[in-house]
């Protein structure tokens, strides 16, 4: 309506000369019946962001904050991973939401001033000029320590921009503003002006002074949210408009030093007030029509103890309902701090820069979503408190296992047979990890019972229906594990994305797909699975052809009696192997798709492990020789599946592009050092984890075991290749893969240790099967 008035007053001025000839009542018909037939000019895009520090979704409640439950129930609300470059803190948050994708803030800052004022004596426009050598803008804000922020961002290689957003709406004439401050006596908290800042840390627009703070009792200052709501107003021309409410950033400053019945009381007095501003801020006729954000940008230092990293956004407008999602995690509920800083772009109406990482914000329709994300919550942190003791417990106990193995056969003890089971064990515990998530529990006791009972009676199973057959405890566990991990990918991972083997939404390293836990289980189950049963089928085939068997049966008697199994010497089958490893293969190619389809599995470094560890497993099957030609034809082999997974994600929308696909997008727009600083990235990853994590220590403890049995007892892989050659080259296909993995993934480590358990704890139940050991007389 704006521009139509100015439309009119346009056409008056250009005829105010004859307009006097004209009579006064005449003129003013016109222009009405004028205004009313233009049509409303379309309003210009707003996006107001309102911040509380250190919420949870406990918060968003009918009791603590009625008016922002009621906004979240009515508009759109999800749980969001705050996570950055170097934490959880207030200043890397807010410099991580400016930048696009995870960043790291530099010290001090929250000194954030106006230009025009005074530090310590001297101008403010005089000390930001010394430090950056840039000029603070007129009426504006500036971030003194800009310099400190972006060598922190070299130290931790982000790659991140600080400033990029207020930069690009700066480039399109867009005017950011922010207003408010989390001052404390001595100290200044303005670190929200890292939000909205440009590259130089410049503000055009705001008041982060301490004129909107006034005195109180528990905290000596307070947020006047009187005068913040003016203030907030008497800036509404701005496109993008960031108002931090302070109080609770305050809390949190003194939260250590005060009683805590003290602190609780104080903690819910501030909420009252901010969910008052809220609700005025929200029902002001001049945001009526913009984009209305809640959020809290980081979890306190209680939650953070909790583990309970997730932190609330609620959205009002852009026709979100529902459940927060996006193309980043693909979960209804969840999504990142990058993801709202992409969907500002889009509110905006401005293109994304290629830098950030997050992906528009959409909504699922949800009933009741708060008390929906409230159990979703509950679940990941419970997730999250398990993963450690039960991966570390796990990995231990392959340790342990495969080392008293190790010693039982060198110093020839019977015993060691009883570890038989445990070794089958060793492979059901990642299946039992993703079965127990349907059952729903939320105690560790009653948790850790569930996965020992699935364990048990996966290795009871196998070992009843093994009918003395050596691999065959190994075949139903890996044949079933394999099935089970496929169903649940085809059906969007709902066990994987609870299992705490699998990817974790709140550690932030991914939200869909197949991690690299699971991944290595799945290569190393089925590589096992397929050789193991081929073995047999050629074995069955072999015997009604010859009387011969590939497979021969280790009967009770002869174990009991220190005996290794009869039939050393290789057979030689008639039976034609080219035809056999068709379903072999086209088995191996459906699995290859499901690992790298940015749809199902998306991850581009497991589609090279899987494809490494098949290639390598066909290729033994069908008795080819390892050559420069097959060397050949596997790597084109590789470079056209790699190639097709790129083209076909590629050519998505940006916004249900995988990592692949997002990743080859930004290869082309950087160029070649893109490409370079992508692959440093993965390497120093790789490398980190190596040294730091504890399966690396499972990992070398699971390569010395084949080292060892290459060796003692004396013959066993020469029995085993003569015995059982197609499970052999399964166990070196497993070998070839955990190498890739650990080469093409960025923690390929874990996937490594993942799928070597597959092919040592087999490789040590043959040799503890068919051990021989003196008699007791």
């Amino acid at each position: 309506m704006r521009a139509a008035n100015f439309a009119v007053l346009r056409m008056i001025a250009m005829f105010k000369g004859s307009l006097t000839k004209i009579p006064t009542a005449v003129v003013f018909a016109v222009g009405l019946l004028f205004l009313l037939t233009i049509p409303a000019a379309a309003a210009v895009p707003q996006v107001v962001v309102v911040t509380a520090e250190g919420l949870t979704i406990n918060d968003i409640s009918e009791a603590s904050m009625p008016f922002v439950f009621r906004l979240a129930s009515k508009g759109a609300v999800g749980l969001m991973n705050p996570k950055t470059a170097s934490g959880y803190d207030r200043d890397d948050a807010f410099i991580t939401l400016g930048a696009g994708r995870p960043a790291a803030a530099g010290r001090d800052t929250g000194e954030a001033l106006a230009a025009g004022g005074e530090l310590g004596g001297i101008q403010v426009a005089d000390i930001y000029r010394i430090r950056n050598g840039k000029t603070a803008p007129d009426g504006g804000i500036v971030m003194l320590n800009i310099p400190g922020t972006l060598e922190s961002n070299r130290r931790y290689k982000t790659a991140a921009v600080p400033g990029l957003l207020g930069e690009t709406l700066k480039h399109q004439g867009i005017v950011a503003a922010v207003i408010g401050n989390g001052d404390i006596p001595g100290q200044l908290h303005r670190e929200a002006v890292g939000m909205v800042m440009d590259r130089w840390g410049r503000v055009a627009q705001g008041n982060v002074s301490r004129d909107i703070l006034k005195k109180g009792k528990t905290l000596l200052w307070y947020t006047d949210f009187d005068k913040l709501y003016h203030e907030v107003l008497a800036s509404d021309n701005a496109g993008l408009l960031v108002v931090e409410t302070g109080d609770m950033t305050r809390l949190e400053m003194i939260r250590e030093d005060t009683l805590p019945t003290v602190w609780q009381r104080a903690r819910q007095q501030a909420l009252t007030r901010i969910d008052d501003f809220v609700k005025r801020l929200a029902q002001a006729p001049s945001f009526q029509d913009a984009v209305f954000v809640f959020v809290s940008p980081n979890p306190s230092r209680l939650a953070q103890s909790d583990k309970n990293f997730f932190t609330p956004l609620v959205v009002r407008g852009a026709g979100l309902k529902g459940q927060l999602t996006s193309g980043t995690t693909r979960r209804p509920g969840i999504v990142t701090n990058t993801d709202l800083t992409a969907s500002i772009y889009r509110w905006l109406e401005v293109s994304a820069p290629t830098g950030i990482t997050g992906r528009s914000l959409s909504a699922v329709p949800k009933a009741d979503p708060v008390a929906t994300l409230t159990a979703v919550n509950r679940r990941s942190v419970f997730t999250y408190r398990t993963r450690p003791p039960l991966i570390k417990g796990y990995i231990l106990t392959q340790i342990i296992v495969i080392a008293l193995a190790l010693a039982g056969l060198f110093l020839r003890r019977p015993q060691v047979r009883h570890l038989k089971p445990i070794l089958v064990a060793l492979t059901a515990i990642p299946l039992s990890l993703l079965l127990v998530v349907p059952l729903n529990t939320l105690n560790f006791t009653a948790y850790l019972l569930m996965i020992l009972a699935i364990a048990a009676l996966l290795v009871a199973g196998a070992m009843a229906l093994a009918k003395d057959k050596l691999l065959d405890p190994f075949i139903f566990i890996s044949l079933v594990t394999t099935a089970a991990i496929v169903i649940d990918l085809l059906n969007n991972a709902p066990l994987m994305k609870h299992s705490t083997l699998g990817y974790d939404a709140m550690a932030g390293a991914r939200y869909y797909g197949i991690g690299n836990e699971y991944m290595g289980v799945l290569i190393g189950a089925s590589v096992i699975g397929s050789a193991a049963v081929y073995q047999r089928l050629l074995g069955r085939l072999a015997s009604r052809q010859t009387g011969a068997t590939l497979f021969p049966s280790a009967s009770k008697k002869n174990l009991a009696q220190g005996e290794r199994p009869i039939n050393r010497t290789p057979i030689r089958t008639p039976v034609r192997t080219s035809i056999m490893v068709v379903p072999v293969a086209v088995l191996l190619v459906f699995l290859i798709t499901i690992v790298g389809a940015p749809q199902i599995g998306a991850n581009f470094g497991g589609t090279l492990a899987s494809l490494s560890a098949f290639i390598f497993l066909i290729i033994g099957l069908w008795e080819r020789r390892l050559n420069y030609q097959t060397i050949l034809v596997a790597a084109l082999l590789v470079l056209a599946a790699v190639a097709a997974f790129t083209f076909y994600d590629f050519q998505r929308p940006a916004e249900v592009q995988s990592h692949l696909g997002r990743m080859a997008h930004t290869i082309l727009s950087g160029g070649p050092s893109v490409l370079w600083q992508l692959i440093y990235r993965k390497v120093s990853m790789n490398i980190k984890l190596i040294r730091w994590t504890i399966w690396s220590r499972v990992f070398l403890v699971l390569l010395s075991a084949l080292a060892v049995l290459s060796f003692r007892p004396v013959g066993i892989f020469r029995y085993i290749s003569r015995q059982y050659p197609y499970f052999h080259r399964g166990l070196l296909a497993v070998i070839a893969g955990s190498g890739a993995a650990l080469v093409f993934n960025d923690s390929g480590i874990v996937a490594a240790a993942t799928m070597m358990i597959f092919a040592v704890a087999p490789l040590v139940f043959i040799a503890v099967s068919t051990a021989q050991f003196p008699n007791k007389s």
